[in-house]
């Protein structure tokens, strides 16, 4: 298992995904925003249940592929800084999240409001990415268990995310005056800085690998 300094940058990781640009968030805050806390709620099961769905298929994925082709594993962790810089230029060129939030015409019943969440997280490239270049930064194959590590850190990102997404959507009426500010110093500062932080993780994995 990892040690505390591991599973700290793991955390951070895990973290800055979820508040980076996509349609996870954007999804479960427009349905609170739209249709009430209970329909984000909703909305957010949903994109849980996906998730679990990636941690298991490409939990079991990263397994084989190690006994498969050794290679190709280290290339797929040197693939994780890439990813990070991907989203670092995501959060630099973001827009206003307040345009993401559209009403769209979706049924107020619980059981829609879950499959919307699931079948958009489903597709969801930036979760299957994180995934398939994340995980493998912190599984240790010496240790054995492959199987077991991805599926425990997959459910780590999965509580960070839906603590995360849920707290934004109960406290979502607070938060719209700061969502309508596109051009106030506070959004632009907090952009700049998490693209800051994306890069200096992506720096930090490149030189884990190359033995800096």
């Amino acid at each position: 298992m990892l040690n505390s300094n591991e599973f700290f940058w793991f955390s951070v990781a895990a973290l800055l995904h979820t508040f980076t640009p996509g349609p996870n968030m954007a999804c479960c805050l427009s349905r609170s925003s739209c249709q009430g806390r209970m329909a984000g709620l909703f909305c957010l099961a949903g994109v849980l249940a996906a998730y679990g769905v990636h941690v298991l298929t490409i939990s079991t994925s990263l397994s084989i592929l190690v006994q498969v082709s050794p290679m190709a594993y280290e290339l797929l962790k040197m693939a994780g800084s890439v990813y990070l810089l991907w989203l670092a230029w995501l959060v630099w060129r973001a827009g206003s999240a307040k345009a993401q939030m559209v009403c769209e015409l979706v049924p107020v019943r619980a059981w829609a409001l879950f499959y919307v969440g699931f079948f958009i997280n489903l597709f969801n490239i930036k979760a299957m990415l994180f995934y398939l270049v994340q995980l493998p930064q912190f599984l240790k194959i010496d240790h054995g268990g492959l199987l077991a590590q991805s599926i425990h850190l997959g459910t780590v990102q999965m509580a960070i995310g839906g603590v995360v997404i849920g707290m934004l959507v109960c406290g979502l009426a607070r938060l719209e005056p700061l969502l309508a500010s596109q051009g106030s110093i506070w959004r632009g500062a907090s952009r700049y800085a998490m693209s800051s932080v994306l890069v200096v993780l992506a720096a930090r994995l490149l030189m884990l690998r190359i033995g800096l």
